[in-house]
C-alpha cells in the first residue's frame, strides 16, 4: 500500500519539475536584473546558471513527497484492506448545488469581456477559472455518480472491461 501511493504521488509530482525549473530560471534572471537595479550587485558581475539548483529542488521535491506518502499511508497500511476503504456515500445537496451554482456563476464571469469592454471585465475569465475549478471539486461526487448511475442503467455494463465494470459498481453501491 504505501509502495502504490509513493509512486502514485511521484508520478503526480514530477511532471511539475520541468515548468518549476524553467520558471525558477527564468525569475532568478529578474532577480539579477533587480539586483543591479537596485546597487546591491554589480554590472559586471554576472550570475552563474548552472543544474545544481535544479538538480536540488528535483531531489527536495522527491524526498518531500516520500515523506509525504509515507505519513499519509500510516495509518491505513496497518488496517485489513478492505475496512482501509471508504464506503460510498451520497454527497449533500446543498454542497452539489453549490457547486453547480459556482459553475454557473463561472460561465456568467467568463462571458463578461464580450458584454463589457473595459479593462475590469478582463479580470472575469480568470477568476471564472478559479471559480469552475472550486464548483466542480464541490460538484464532482455527485456528477460522477449520476454518471455512473446512468451507465449502470444502460445495456453498455455487458460490454465493458472488468475495471470499469468494479468501478462502475462500487460508485453506485449496486453489487
Amino acid at each position: 500500500m504505501r509502495r502504490i501511493i509513493a509512486i502514485q504521488a511521484t508520478a503526480a509530482a514530477l511532471p511539475a519539475v520541468v515548468p518549476g525549473a524553467t520558471l525558477g530560471y527564468y525569475l532568478a534572471a529578474h532577480f539579477g536584473d533587480l539586483l543591479v537595479g537596485i546597487g546591491l550587485l554589480r554590472n559586471d558581475q554576472p550570475l552563474v546558471h548552472g543544474p545544481i539548483p535544479a538538480v536540488a529542488a528535483l531531489l527536495l521535491l522527491w524526498g518531500v513527497v516520500r515523506v509525504a506518502a509515507w505519513a499519509a499511508t500510516l495509518r491505513i497500511s496497518r488496517m485489513p484492506v478492505i475496512s482501509g476503504l471508504p464506503e460510498p456515500h451520497m454527497p449533500s445537496r446543498v454542497r452539489t448545488n453549490a457547486g453547480l451554482l459556482l459553475i454557473l456563476v463561472s460561465l456568467v464571469l467568463a462571458t463578461a469581456p464580450l458584454l463589457v469592454q473595459t479593462e475590469a471585465a478582463a479580470v472575469g475569465p480568470a477568476n471564472s477559472a478559479i471559480l469552475a475549478v472550486i464548483g466542480l471539486a464541490m460538484a464532482g461526487p455527485r456528477l460522477v455518480q449520476w454518471v455512473t448511475e446512468a451507465l449502470a442503467g444502460s445495456r453498455l455494463m455487458a460490454k465493458v472491461s472488468g475495471p470499469a465494470w468494479l468501478a462502475v459498481t462500487t460508485a453506485t453501491g449496486t453489487r
